[in-house]
């Protein structure tokens, strides 16, 4: 079986999390920083991760007290975080989201809810909506 780079990238940030709990000193450090290094994924110190969390590419971004619910994907480029508090976002369970998009506050991205790529969220995200543009907007309906 061949692990993806993603996978491990999460692994280690779950031991990383593990060993903050214990009050284990340098070495979660460390694994931040491998983890950076290595797979281009920064998930911060505060941040929740639900189970089954996607990450088809690396370049990753997430800090501040943020909370990602189960089965979310996020694509490349992406920046999830704090915009001038502590409080990040609140990303609820499979929520996709978009290369590049940027999703920074104290808000809410309901269940199943869906970041287009290059969208700069600065709002709540009902459950079930998809949200393009800067700053982002709910997607209307095709042709």
């Amino acid at each position: 079986m061949v692990l993806s780079t993603r996978i491990l990238a999460i692994w280690m940030f779950r031991g990383k999390r593990s060993l903050q709990r214990r009050g284990i000193p340098l070495l979660p450090a460390l694994l931040d920083r491998l983890c950076i290094l290595l797979f281009n994924v920064n998930l911060g110190d505060y941040t929740e991760i639900g189970g089954g969390l996607y990450l088809p590419h690396g370049n990753v971004v997430v800090d501040g007290l943020v909370q990602i619910g189960r089965n979310c994907v996020i694509g490349p480029w992406v920046t999830i975080g704090t915009n001038g508090s502590v409080a990040g976002p609140h990303i609820g369970d499979d929520v996709f989201i978009g290369t590049g998009a940027k999703i920074l506050g104290d808000i809410t991205v309901g269940d199943r809810a869906k970041v287009g790529a290059n969208a700069v969220v600065l709002g709540d995200v009902p459950s079930d909506t998809t949200v393009v543009g800067v700053p982002a907007r709910r997607a209307t309906g095709g042709r």
